[in-house]
């Protein structure tokens, strides 16, 4: 199953009756690279790795390049050491570097392949739910600087995303529920998705996460194809970054649990633009992710701070995207005290 790129080729979804090693070679076919780097974290080598070596007896031989796991390797240090080893291990622009891992592989790798002697190939294995149905698709590659997110990065897409599902069965419950966020994100915005199965999600049926993987690829797939560098449409999926991001920097939170917290303020911000169903949805998502932290009231300055660096603005005016109802989002623009208010509010709906 594959869901066509515009500016590459495809993302495909390796079910139990596709095989992986056929789309490997077919790859390899099309590419000749001189060398196989693979770019993966301590906890991807551990549990992920051996999968992909035994599916792909072609990598076993590859130079494997393991860096730490969270929010903190995405930096420009991390980076530098990535491309030593490049250097060092004779990497040529016909290399093929493989992303294995979360969002934070496929934002830094991506960045990483896409300046490294003016560009290298990649491809990207997304390893979590959010990867696969968010980070790993769309084309943008980042690195956090100054502590402010993703504020340098590249607009370049990899050659092939290959999503393999059974990588989940290496996380936890609680890890699918928070990659699912970028999912649910993708239901208000619009996307084919059941709002009945979206609020009663079945985490450990394959059936249900093979549906909601590629219908979320599918969505926001339609929109990047619009507006890949994110002048205009594209700039929809940030819902709930806006205040998810600067929560996420500040309380050094999951990205999974910042979004949330973000879809919740900022439905809250819609209300004065039309959209009627508040109680409604923060209900149901309080109730699905029933332990998000509370944010600090002394905290939200530092909250502000962060969202007025946020790389969406313009002209020294905070843009988020509100919605109108489902479906139907909007770009606005918002002041101090709707943000000191909307993160009230997060903290009294819980």
């Amino acid at each position: 199953m594959s869901v066509r790129l515009k500016k590459s080729d495809d993302i495909i979804l390796i079910d139990s009756n596709q095989s992986l090693e056929h789309q490997f070679s077919k790859l390899i076919h099309s590419l000749h690279p001189s060398k196989i780097v693979i770019l993966t974290d301590e906890n991807v080598y551990e549990h992920c790795l051996p999968v992909l070596d035994e599916s792909l007896p072609q990598i076993s031989n590859s130079e494997v390049i393991v860096i730490a796991p969270g929010e903190e390797s995405k930096s420009i240090d991390v980076c530098e050491n990535i491309w030593q080893t490049l250097l060092e291990i004779n990497a040529d622009r016909n290399t093929l570097l493989i992303n294995l891992g979360g969002g934070v592989v496929t934002d830094i790798g991506g960045f990483a392949a896409s300046v490294y002697k003016r560009g290298i190939a990649f491809v990207h294995v997304p390893t979590t739910l959010l990867a696969m149905t968010d980070a790993a698709i769309g084309g943008k590659t980042g690195i956090n600087f100054s502590g402010i997110k993703n504020t340098i990065g590249t607009f370049q897409n990899p050659q092939k995303v290959w999503i393999y599902p059974l990588f989940l069965k290496t996380l936890s419950y609680r890890q699918r529920l928070l990659g699912y966020a970028e999912t649910v994100k993708h239901f208000f915005l619009g996307a084919n998705l059941e709002e009945n199965k979206i609020f009663q999600p079945q985490l450990d049926n394959e059936t249900f996460l093979n549906e909601i993987i590629i219908k979320s690829a599918k969505f926001k797939q339609q929109v990047v194809e619009n507006d890949f560098r994110e002048s205009g449409l594209r700039k929809i999926l940030n819902f709930g970054h806006t205040i998810g991001h600067a929560v996420e920097t500040v309380l050094q939170i999951s990205h999974g649990e910042a979004v949330i917290i973000g879809i919740i303020a900022e439905l809250y911000l819609s209300q004065k633009h039309g959209f009627s169903d508040l109680e409604k949805y923060t209900g149901k998502l309080v109730q699905l992710y029933s332990e998000l932290p509370e944010i600090p009231e002394q905290k939200f300055s530092d909250v502000i701070g962060k969202i007025y660096n946020d790389k969406k603005n313009t002209h020294k005016q905070i843009t988020f995207v509100a919605l109108e109802s489902v479906g139907h989002p909007v770009l606005k623009h918002i002041d101090t005290e709707e943000i000191i208010k909307a993160l009230a509010f997060f903290n009294n709906c819980k």
